[in-house]
């Protein structure tokens, strides 16, 4: 949708063109008119607008001053120029200053719908796709760290291995400087306590130097680094060139070499960080390296020997082992908690799928997550873990949004909030999965009924005011939205949009005022909101077939 305003100290002119482009139909637009610079300014300073078409030469404030005010605010919008005046020294500053066109008033309609045509087709090319996609690739290459970091971590916390053809497709996109085909080994690491007056960017610059510390100490390897929250960090390291090129045999021996070197490195690393960083950190490094697709196995593992905290809990540098003590681990498949792990790290995607009511996307969510833990066992864990993050995620978004399931009593508030609340697993599950459902038909109840009383509100307004401008921007102040959204919701909602909208309704009460009045047809234009009784009269004809006396007069009642 285009907004744009005809300005001119001449109401003739004004009212002609507004005329004029009223009957544009190839072109989603929103007019607007003024009287004077000064008018215009104040629409201008409220209303984006992407064309103007004003004279150049009016009292208080010409039309090169609106140019220039215009364009400080609306960088974009394209000014048409038209004057009475062939003086091509006014041509020049209107072009200079960025004009879109530059015409005489005595060159006619056509040439001013030609120019209005030709700032629309400049406005479109400014969306072409070539240029968007240009646009897109130098921020890519701006936000390249960043998706790198994504895409390393989407490796690791992936439910399924990428291909090796996909891999090594998107290192290649990404400039990740490590092999998509040679076997991977995992540093994790965790800054143990940050300082109290840090700022979100103070950390993320303190876990930059952290990585700057660990390729210093790790020079003659290839590595990635990745910071995955707001104290964690990854490093990816595979063997330097020289060493990659070696024999199967050889490739072993390299891969326990590789270890040995990364594990003796970690205490330089952690010393350096505390010297110079004056922070101090914990690194845990797997046992060997591993293919890309078991990488997410020694992630899991890494995590879990950083979590427990093992001596002091800081500062401390952990080894992968090859077994793990088993009363150091829950009865539980190894499978079954990398995959509770995964899903619970995509929380963030089921409360926007759970706020934004899209139902589908957090049920699969929600039934991935309890067919992970499902057993007929008792409550364990993993299971308790799982309840209790989707819980706390139900209630979350009936706090924050202030909608209630229906029905919806205290108990069923205790019933939500505690596990033993009920029988076994499948009876807490089936009310997890009953309560989300009683959110989302509750939240879509409430969506259509305030969309209800939206376009009620607006039909009213537009009804009660019928003999005012009616402009998008004066209907969209009135319910808090912006006006395109505005223009286009009401279309979803109704099938109509809203300027044909207000037009039928206008176009009706001029019928009931034609048939049931006595005031003049010049009046019943007022009334009805149309500009001028020529313009009445065209759309009139236009809509019914008749001009207003014919139609008093084939329908009109005798009404003195």
């Amino acid at each position: 949708m285009l907004n744009m305003i005809v300005v001119d100290d001449e109401p003739i002119i004004v009212d002609g063109l507004y005329e004029l482009f009223q009957d544009v139909a190839d072109v989603e637009l929103t007019l607007y008119k003024a009287y004077s610079a000064v008018e215009a300014l104040e629409i201008v300073r409220r209303t984006k607008m992407d064309i103007v078409i004003t004279d150049i030469e009016m009292p208080e404030l010409s039309g090169l001053e609106l140019q220039k005010r215009i364009a400080a605010q609306w960088p974009a919008c394209r000014i048409i120029f038209l004057t009475g005046y062939s003086d091509f020294s006014y041509a020049h500053n209107a072009v200079r200053h960025g004009a879109a066109d530059f015409i005489l008033k005595t060159e006619g309609d056509e040439k001013i719908v030609d120019a209005f045509y030709k700032a629309v087709r400049s406005i479109t090319m400014e969306l072409d796709a070539e240029k968007l996609l240009e646009k897109a690739k130098r921020q890519m290459r701006m936000a390249l760290p960043a998706l790198q970091t994504q895409y390393l971590l989407h490796l690791v916390e992936g439910d399924v291995p990428e291909k090796d053809r996909i891999r090594a497709q998107r290192f290649t996109e990404l400039g990740i400087g490590l092999s998509p085909d040679a076997p991977v080994l995992l540093v994790l690491g965790r800054v143990d306590d940050w300082h109290a007056d840090m700022s979100g960017t103070d950390k993320a610059l303190l876990l930059y130097g952290v990585h700057n510390i660990a390729e210093e100490y790790l020079s003659r390897c290839r590595l990635a680094f990745a910071a995955y929250s707001v104290n964690k960090f990854a490093v990816f390291v595979q063997p330097g060139e020289t060493e990659a090129g070696q024999g199967d045999g050889e490739e072993r021996d390299g891969g326990s070499a590789l270890s040995m070197f990364v594990g003796g490195m970690l205490d330089n690393i952690q010393s350096s960080c505390k010297s110079y960083l004056k922070v101090t950190v914990s690194l845990a490094v797997g046992r060997e390296p591993v293919e890309w697709a078991a990488a997410g196995r020694q992630w899991l593992e890494l995590e879990r020997l950083l979590g427990r905290g093992l001596g002091l809990g800081r500062e401390a540098l952990l080894t992968e082992g090859r077994e793990t003590p088993a009363d150091e681990r829950m009865a539980v498949d190894t499978a079954t908690e990398r995959k509770l792990y995964r899903l619970l790290k995509r929380i963030d995607r089921a409360e926007a799928a759970l706020e934004n009511g899209q139902r589908e996307a957090f049920v699969q969510w929600f039934d991935d997550v309890m067919e992970a833990v499902d057993r007929e066992t008792p409550f364990n864990p993993f299971q308790t873990e799982a309840y209790y993050a989707v819980a706390q995620l139900l209630l979350k978004s009936i706090n924050r949004t202030g909608i209630r399931p229906e029905p919806w009593t205290p108990d069923d508030l205790d019933r939500l909030m505690n596990v033993r609340f009920h029988a076994g697993w499948r009876e807490a599950a089936a009310n997890l999965r009953r309560t989300a459902e009683l959110l989302f038909e509750k939240k879509q109840r409430d969506r259509s009924d305030r969309s209800d009383e939206l376009v009620v509100k607006i039909n009213r307004f537009i009804h009660d005011h019928l003999d005012e401008e009616l402009s998008l921007n004066r209907l969209s102040e009135k319910v808090y939205m912006n006006p395109s959204y505005l223009s286009r919701l009401y279309k979803q909602l109704t099938g109509v949009g809203l300027s044909e909208f207000i037009s039928g309704a206008r176009m009706e009460k001029a019928k009931e005022l034609l048939r049931s009045s006595r005031h003049k047809i010049q009046d019943i234009c007022k009334m009805t909101g149309f500009d001028t009784p020529a313009y009445f009269t065209r759309l009139f004809k236009k809509h019914t077939g008749l001009t207003p006396q014919e139609y008093r007069e084939l329908h009109g009642k005798a009404v003195w």
